[in-house]
């Protein structure tokens, strides 16, 4: 019994792992998102982009079957920029993600660009003319 936690707590860690990936970013070690969660970032980025009024019906068709663009720079731990685009007919649509992903305080913009760039509110719809804010200091 007395060596049944620490064998416990030893397999738990085995099978589970210490965490996420990790990768070196200015010369300290950072957790990074898996590649599974990076695939969630993509789909909910899509349904962000079908659910918004601004693409036309065929739009919103070729970004539910064709995949994106996946741009990731990290600056800590899962906090970064993100940049999830699609290159359509017509036009280039983005959604942009600045922060810590997967927390509410994460800054979500979405971009499009055709001859006239236009900055779209994502909570009104809305163009607000102004470019992504920087994320709050911590």
């Amino acid at each position: 019994m007395r060596f049944a936690i620490p064998l416990l707590f030893f397999a738990m860690l085995f099978l589970c792992g210490c965490g996420g990936p990790t990768r070196e970013i200015n010369g300290v070690s950072c957790e990074v998102l898996s590649s599974r969660e990076e695939l969630e970032l993509a789909s909910i980025a899509r349904s962000t982009l079908i659910r918004s009024k601004v693409l036309t019906p065929g739009e919103k068709a070729i970004i539910r079957s064709k995949d994106p663009e996946l741009r990731i720079i990290y600056s800590g731990d899962r906090t970064g920029d993100a940049t999830i685009s699609w290159q359509l007919p017509d036009r280039w649509v983005a959604v942009f993600i600045r922060g810590t992903f997967f927390t509410p305080s994460a800054q979500w913009m979405m971009k499009i660009r055709d001859n006239q760039p236009e900055w779209l509110d994502l909570r009104t719809q809305k163009p607000d003319g102004k470019a992504p804010r920087p994320a709050p200091k911590k």
